[in-house]
């Protein structure tokens, strides 16, 4: 294989839309050091299932399965331990945010932490109740761990909706996405909205009232992908650049206070 010189492969997918993380997701892992979470680390959304016999969900030793049974490794911290640390240092004090009303299976988690949502009493005891096996494909006799393989597909959908329906508001307010006002349209003269040059080369200039600023805003191409969202804008003026777009139609949403304004725009 070769490239050209000075190549660095280093490509930006979306130039201005960054790639640091901003939320942290947890489904039946365990940290092997808990001692570098600290105060200002993103967010932790935790899912595990109390009596994990491979990942323990409390401070204990990670074993792994094989075909003489399960082999210690090395000791971890789980959700159990974590979330309580989370909680301390103040990473998930977004989720407090959440909307009234707009938290439902909160009241079904078996814990009081913040981010953490925890099984109890899952088929089989099994540690990762979520997943499943296709029943027509048959399990190697040789191996004990695949005797008890979940095939019940209904039941780990279930727990893969209680977990889509704990993450999604966490999600909403530690990403910023504005879910909860996203139903709620303004028009152009609500917020005095100005929009030019459309269709444009470069950039297109956004204007709007000084006491209705753009909370932020996202670009999608027609087929509703999104390709840009920009947060923590809060200015009257937006400048909307061209950068890596092609010649086309885009939709550009801006969300505001009292909720969310698209306009077809297009660069050529």
């Amino acid at each position: 294989m070769f490239f050209k010189a000075g190549d660095t492969l280093s490509v930006p997918n979306h130039v201005g839309y960054t790639s640091d993380y901003a939320l942290t997701v947890n489904c039946g892992g365990a940290l092997g050091d808990s001692s570098w979470i600290s105060a200002g680390e993103t967010p932790i959304i935790s899912f595990h299932v109390g009596s994990d016999a491979f990942a323990p969900c409390k401070t204990a030793i990670l074993r792994v399965p094989t075909q003489r049974g399960p082999e210690p490794v090395v000791e971890v911290s789980g959700s159990c331990d974590v979330a309580p640390i989370a909680d301390r240092k103040g990473l998930n004090e977004i989720f407090k945010t959440i909307p009234a009303g707009r938290d439902p299976f909160k009241a079904a988690s078996k814990t009081t932490n913040l981010g953490f949502y925890r099984f109890e009493g899952t088929p089989n005891d099994s540690g990762s109740p979520w997943e499943w096996t296709n029943a027509a494909q048959p399990k190697p006799a040789t191996d004990p761990n695949t005797r008890d393989c979940n095939t019940n597909a209904v039941s780990a959908r279930r727990y893969i909706d209680t977990i889509i329906g704990y993450f999604a508001p966490r999600a909403c307010v530690a990403l910023k996405l504005n879910c909860w006002s996203a139903s709620v349209s303004v028009t152009d003269a609500q917020v005095n909205l100005k929009l030019a040059p459309n269709p444009a080369t470069s950039e297109i200039n956004i204007t709007v009232a000084e006491n209705k600023p753009v909370k932020s805003y996202a670009i999608y191409d027609i087929s509703g992908r999104m390709l840009r969202n920009m947060n923590d804008v809060n200015s009257s003026f937006v400048s909307v650049r061209r950068e890596n777009l092609q010649d086309g139609m885009y939709l550009i949403q801006l969300r505001f206070e009292e909720g969310v304004l698209t306009k077809k725009v297009i660069f050529e």
